[in-house]
């Protein structure tokens, strides 16, 4: 069997940076907060039988991403998705998959439309999301409106909210 090649590329401008990690037209994860170095090396930690090599930024995703800082709707992700995690995980993620552009939902919303007991599985599996942004957990808030955490860091949450169209007030969101 062939060793399979997964790309690395960083996208930075004035309005923040993202790496990604894909195959073929498939994201497998992405960060706002590491380096290009410290990330690739977490790709080959996760996915140690394939190679791992930079490239150029993919296109049809840069204007994704330039569309999205500009605080705009970008339409659909021109990549599938495909997150390593455990079922739960990854159900949890397609529910927040499919949260709107500029709409925010509680973890208590998210756990009772998976069936899920309590909120707090469902803030873990959220703060394990291997592509922030693109399997957007950052519109995910506690109850009233509350920030709550953020893989990416508290500082970058907020920054994605105001994009689309939120005004953080202490640790609560309202609409502009």
């Amino acid at each position: 069997m062939a060793t399979p090649l997964f790309h690395v590329a960083l996208w930075s401008s004035n309005a923040g940076k993202i790496i990604v990690c894909w195959r073929e037209d498939t994201l497998l994860a992405s960060s706002l907060t590491q380096t290009l170095e410290t990330f690739s090396k977490a790709v080959r930690m996760a996915y140690p039988d394939a190679r791992v090599e930079q490239a150029p930024f993919p296109e049809s995703l840069l204007g994704w991403l330039e569309t999205y800082h500009e605080g705009r709707n970008p339409g659909p992700l021109p990549f599938s998705c495909q997150p390593q995690g455990t079922e739960f995980q990854r159900n949890v993620w397609k529910s927040l998959k499919k949260i709107p552009f500029g709409e925010v939902q509680t973890y208590g919303e998210i756990a009772r439309r998976i069936g899920c007991r309590s909120a707090r599985p469902v803030g873990g599996a959220a703060g394990a999301n291997p592509l922030p942004l693109f399997v957007p957990c950052h519109r995910v808030v506690g109850a009233n409106h509350r920030l709550g955490g953020f893989s990416g860091g508290i500082r970058h949450k907020i920054r994605l909210l105001r994009l689309e169209g939120w005004k953080v007030t202490g640790e609560k969101l309202r609409r502009h």
